[in-house]
């Protein structure tokens, strides 16, 4: 199935209400400074150092939203700094269409980019002030 059909798949058992948001945008990255190594510039970066980011925020994504929740998920190169860019349906634990459930409130916002930063602890990055 495309993207889009399972998007729509998932949003047909949902009842939604008029101004709901449907799906939310999630921009993952570390600071350039890990994925370089000494005497490299912006644009280069170590690719061993990017494929074990990718995993992990890959893993994260599928743990805290729902693996059938995260509709597209893309590693962008073309840049500074690598990132990714991922496209989610807000379900939540009650199988409900509810963005705010997770981004509600600036304490849930900061408790997501806690999640995803101890999940970046294993690979040496460190999380900057909240």
């Amino acid at each position: 199935m495309k993207p889009f059909e399972e998007y729509k798949k998932k949003l047909s058992s949902q009842k939604v209400r008029k101004n709901a948001v449907y799906a939310l945008e999630v921009v993952i990255s570390l600071s350039s400074n890990y994925f370089r190594d000494e005497g490299m510039k912006a644009g280069q970066y170590n690719f061993s150092k990017y494929e074990d980011f990718e995993a992990s925020a890959y893993q994260w994504l599928n743990e805290t939203f729902g693996e059938s929740n995260v509709i597209s998920s893309v590693g962008h190169l073309d840049e500074a700094t690598p990132h990714i860019h991922a496209l989610v349906i807000p379900i939540d634990p009650k199988n409900k269409l509810n963005a705010q459930h997770w981004i509600g409130t600036p304490k849930k916002m900061r408790d997501l980019q806690t999640s995803i930063a101890n999940t970046f602890l294993k690979l040496g990055a460190i999380r900057g002030r909240p």
